[in-house]
């Protein structure tokens, strides 16, 4: 292992910057660079030889070299006893080269460069130099030279608090040219920026301190892995162990290693089978390998993106989901990109803006800072800007592009296995930003823009949040419980895949989209000519490793600008081939006028697939035997969807790992009217898939719905049930009280250790939490207890003072239960809005619970209290109870609310929650209401609006009305619910007829009646499946003692 360097270029001191510019203008010219440059880039594409190549990498090198010797020219020694300054710095190499210059006359050998080196940065001038020509003379300057040096660290602090003041003065005239020192403006401004500094300097002490308190200090790399023991293979029992070389597979004792040669070649294997993985699928083997090479650039790739067809002996080889791949890359597309491959200065200027000086990159020490610190210095620019345009202009590949760093972390916190690495690619930093700013950006827009990714995809896209797609699938397990329908969830967990995207499939893509053949050649010559350096804490390795013929490597490279970019796209083509027969999840709202049909959601690789039955129209009776034969076509329905994806992924060169996907069942048993969960024991059911090329079915875990699950970092279950994400989260709180109670921080420092580093692990699933009230202050209580006493507060205080605003006296804490229902209104109200996937799953959700609240009003301005007896514990419900707690209402359009049907019409829900019955009643009273679906009052009377139909009264539905709306299932009501529903009726009523009577009517009923009478002419008309058939009243045919009543006779209309 060699030991990595530091960086010495710091961009805070502009000074510093100055000094390093100065100097690489320096070796710049000396070496000619600009003027060879200019030579290089006025060469054509048609004129460009192997020659020329050689030149631009002499050319890279060079300004390699000026970069590092002008940073480290410049570079500042820190040390930890004494605070740096720089007339410290500069008598400390006063001293070393005195010393030095007595080696050489002691005979000591003493390279020239280094003295030369120690003079510069001790700022002895040649004359000086030339006068120490005898011993005596350096004796005397080695002495005064450890007197000042001894003198100036006495006074550290002094010297430090004069350089920040010089920093400080440094800054504003960067910042304001013209500025005068002496003024007002100056010295107000001198002011501002030395409190900066000063803050700048504690919070970064106060940082360090925190995180050593709570052990969550990052970084460092590997310093141990954890192998299989190959000496022990057979179990006590004489049961093998497994392959020691399939880590993932061993069940036997495991070996750390810890001495970094051994680390360091460990991992090397390790990643080498990581990245080839993809080596047995496809587009790996022949016959497509040879079609389309490497890269996708070969002459029959180019027609066959103009529409040649595969030969037929070979295209009858591949699976049917590697033919719809193939089939999707010849559509031809609408609109084509067609950008030059040109970086301007501008460009490099506005992404080097953004890019943070703290990223980590390359093994050739250029870093981020060398970049930031030019972008004033147009010269610079444009000689960066040229030689990141060049390699794509003509197609090449450079050769300190293909020195990488493979950063290797463990998946899990602790975990040392080595088979559960996550490896993060660094590369040189003008590469990774040449790839964002000349495809990542520009052509992730494009996509973007003509709508090319599919819209259940939420990883690397603008404007698309992670906690969105868990909304998603919280949302429809919500209506799946509230409509009482069969559902089946699978997560899908796929291996590496960045580590296993296929580059031709990408440049195939690219190329159908319009991006010149040239760039893309650039682009995998510089990943497929790779040379990978390992990293650990102990620094890079000697050894390397790197794509070959016998072992080829693939993947997009995860830590680069164009690794998720490169995913989304394979992702993309995967969608596009997708089989749109296939069945999935359809939500309706009750009206029919909201849909929203999916497969699933997506995030990067997590998918999460679906899907879900749609209600009865209530003419069955819903028996075990109708859920029995539901759950198995939903069963066989969701195992020829994920099948189809499994098949699709593998034929892009990914994989599921089947062992760590799930399934669960969202199914119903009736008992007396009310719908319960079936468990997995009372359900039966298998999810079998086969995995890439095997013909073997595997098994998918099954879980309860009543499970919670970790899916982007939040934790759900299909019930809706919270018990899991609040486990996790109070243990959170526990660990958190633990290290606080046991540091030495101070009330500032235990402050800040609350708010940013325990707070935000406990509330970023927050907005997809429904934890109640009482719950919330149980998570957050073992935190508070440590927590308040640390700052000064007594823990008893009154939570009203604690979590109050600061306004009116509050320390304005953060409280769990608020934060949620903050987020939860946010989070609404802005996919509202959007008119998005999220958008109409919301609306479809809220019209499904309004349908069972039946309440003319929006519910969530309606009492929570006085409706919640009767309503599904959802996302919606837990939003709702916010706002009826904090007194808060809200308007929501395209939302369709149902009406009052007639004059005096009222809703039953609303009208029996105004006579005062019980909630327990009401729930009995609401699964009666569903059984005969029914809104308002004019549902259950007769046409002229006096008296109740008798039929409404009795267990059955009306045989000659029916509701178009979906209704949620609902079993057969118990005989209690039958009481209180009659008991319901009867308070409507007086002696049988309504106590009010009911009007005109304002609206079409949303009942079909099967017989209506036409006022003017007697007329009777019957609603049949072929259309009105209409019967004329017979005159004169008697009457009866009360009334007339007219016989009718088939007329044709």
């Amino acid at each position: 292992m060699v030991g990595q360097k530091g960086r010495g270029l710091q961009l805070h001191d502009p000074r510093i910057v100055d000094a390093y510019v100065s100097v690489l203008f320096e070796q710049l010219e000396y070496h000619k660079v600009m003027e060879n440059l200019d030579r290089l880039i006025q060469i054509s594409v048609e004129e460009w030889e192997d020659s020329d190549q050689v030149t631009y990498e002499k050319l890279d090198h060079l300004i390699t070299e000026s970069m590092i010797y002008a940073e480290k020219f410049c570079t500042k020694r820190y040390s930890t006893k004494y605070q740096w300054s720089p007339l410290l710095l500069k008598a400390v190499y006063a001293y070393r080269y005195a010393r030095l210059r007595l080696k050489t006359t002691n005979g000591i050998p003493v390279t020239p460069k280094a003295i030369q080196y120690h003079q510069k940065q001790a700022f002895i001038t040649d004359e000086q130099h030339r006068e120490l020509d005898a011993v005596e003379k350096i004796v005397n300057f080695l002495r005064e030279a450890k007197a000042q040096m001894k003198s100036y660290q006495k006074k550290h602090v002094e010297l430090r608090k004069e350089y920040i003041e010089g920093l400080a003065e440094a800054q504003i005239l960067k910042r304001f040219p013209t500025a005068e020192e002496g003024t007002d403006f100056f010295n107000k401004q001198k002011e501002k920026q030395l409190k900066a500094l000063s803050n700048r300097e504690s919070t970064r002490t106060m940082h360090s301190k925190i995180r050593t308190a709570l052990n969550s200090n990052q970084g460092g790399g590997r310093t141990r892995v954890d192998i299989p023991d190959a000496r022990e293979l057979l179990s006590i029992n004489g049961r093998p162990y497994g392959d020691p070389s399939e880590p993932k597979e061993w069940k036997g004792p495991w070996i750390t290693i810890t001495e970094p040669d051994e680390i360091g070649k460990h991992i090397r294997i390790s990643n080498i089978k990581q990245y080839h993985q993809a080596h047995d699928t496809p587009f790996a083997k022949e016959p497509l390998r040879t079609l389309f090479g490497a890269d996708g650039t070969t002459s029959f790739a180019q027609s066959f993106l103009q529409g040649t067809p595969i030969p037929t002996k070979y295209f009858a080889q591949l699976q049917p989901e590697t033919q719809r791949i193939l089939n999707a890359l010849q559509v031809p597309v609408e609109y084509r990109y067609d950008r030059e491959a040109i970086i301007t200065p501008s460009q490099f200027i506005s992404c080097y803006k953004n890019v943070d000086v703290n990223t980590s990159s390359s093994y050739s020490t250029r870093h981020v800072g060398h970049y930031k610190g030019i972008l004033d210095r147009p010269s610079l620019v444009e000689m960066h800007s040229r030689m990141m345009t060049l390699p794509y202009k003509h197609g090449f590949k450079v050769e300190r592009w293909t020195d990488v760093i493979d950063v290797v972390l463990p998946k899990d916190e602790g975990s040392c296995y080595i088979h559960q690495n996550r490896i993060i690619r660094l590369v040189e930093s003008d590469f990774n930003q040449s790839l964002r700013i000349l495809l990542a950006r520009p052509m992730g827009h494009f996509l973007e823009d003509r709508q090319e990714y599919p819209e259940m995809q939420y990883g690397s896209r603008d404007g698309q949040m992670s906690i969105s797609a868990v909304l998603n699938k919280v949302l429809s397990f919500d209506i799946a419980r509230m409509l009482k329908v069969t559902m089946v969830s699978e997560e899908n967990d796929a291996i590496g895949c960045y580590d296993r995207v296929m580059p031709q499939k990408v440049s195939l893509y690219l190329q159908r989209m319009g991006v010149l053949v040239v760039v893309l050649m650039s682009v995998c010559l510089n990943f497929e000519d790779a040379y990978h350096y390992i990293k650990t804490a102990h620094g890079y390795s000697k050894e390397t490793y790197r794509s070959t013929k016998a072992v080829p490597l693939y993947g997009a490279c995860q830590g680069t600008t164009v690794g998720p970019f490169f995913w989304l796209i394979i992702f993309s083509l995967i969608m596009e081939a997708f089989d749109p027969d296939l069945k999935g999840m359809t939500f309706y709202s009750p009206c029919r006028t909201i849909q929203t049909a999916r497969f699933g959601d997506a995030f990067v690789d997590d998918t999460k697939f679906g899907v879900a039955m749609e209600p009865g129209d209530g003419s069955l009776e819903i028996t075990d035997v109708i859920v029995q034969n539901e759950i198995q076509q939903i069963l066989t329905d969701l195992t020829k969807l994920s099948q189809h994806y499994e098949k699709l992924l593998y034929a892009s060169g990914g994989a599921l790992n089947i062992r760590k996907c799930h399934w669960f069942l969202i199914a119903w048993t009736w008992v007396n009217g009310k719908a319960y969960l079936k468990k997995a024991s009372d359900s039966p059911g298998k999810l079998l898939l086969t995995s890439g090329a095997s013909t073997i079915p595997e098994e998918v875990p099954r879980i309860e719905p009543s499970t919670g699950y970790r899916t982007l970092g939040a934790y759900i279950a299909g019930d809706g049930n919270m018990k899991k994400a609040l486990a996790i989260g109070r243990q959170k709180s526990i660990d958190y009280a633990g290290l606080l109670s046991n540091s030495n921080l101070n009330r500032c420092e235990a402050y800040f250790s609350y708010i940013l580093y325990f707070y935000p692990k406990i509330s970023y699933a927050l907005p997809v939490s429904t934890f109640t009230e009482k719950e919330s202050n149980f998570l957050q209580a073992p935190a508070k207890a440590a927590f308040l006493p640390k700052i000064g507060i007594n823990r008893h205080s009154a939570r009203m003072i604690i979590h109050g605003p600061a306004c009116l006296g509050g320390l304005q804490l953060p409280d769990v239960y608020t934060d949620q229902g903050v987020a939860q209104l946010r989070l609404l109200l802005g996919h509202l809005r959007r008119g998005d996937e999220t958008s109409r799953l919301l609306r479809v959700a809220i019209s499904v619970l309004q349908q069972r609240v039946g309440a003319k009003s929006l519910f969530f301005n309606l009492p929570y209290t006085k409706y919640e007896g009767w309503t599904e514990k959802t996302w919606l419900t837990s939003t709702w109870k916010f706002m009826h707690i904090t007194n808060l209402q809200v308007q929501i359009t395209r939302i369709p609310l149902p009406t009052p049907q007639r004059e005096n019409d009222v809703f039953l829900m609303t009208e029996f929650v105004y006579l005062g019955f019980k909630k327990r009643d009401l729930e009995l009273i609401n699964q009666c209401r569903i059984f005969h679906q029914v809104l308002t009052l004019a549902d259950i009377t007769d046409a002229d609006g006096t008296t109740m139909d008798p039929v409404y009264n009795s267990k059955q539905r009306h045989p000659d009305r029916k509701s178009p709306l979906q209704w949620p299932n609902q079993g057969r009501p118990s005989q209690q619910a039958w009481r209180q529903w009659k008991i319901a009726l009867h308070s409507l009523t007086l002696k049988g007829k309504k106590q009010q009577t009911l009007g005109s009517w304002t609206t079409r009923p949303h009942q079909h009646w099967y017989w209506i009478v036409r006022l003017s002419d007697k007329a009777l008309f019957q609603n049949l499946p072929e259309g009105w058939e209409r019967y004329d009243p017979i005159a004169n045919l008697g009457r009866t003692r009360s009334e007339s009543k007219p016989w009718y006779s088939k007329a044709s209309i």
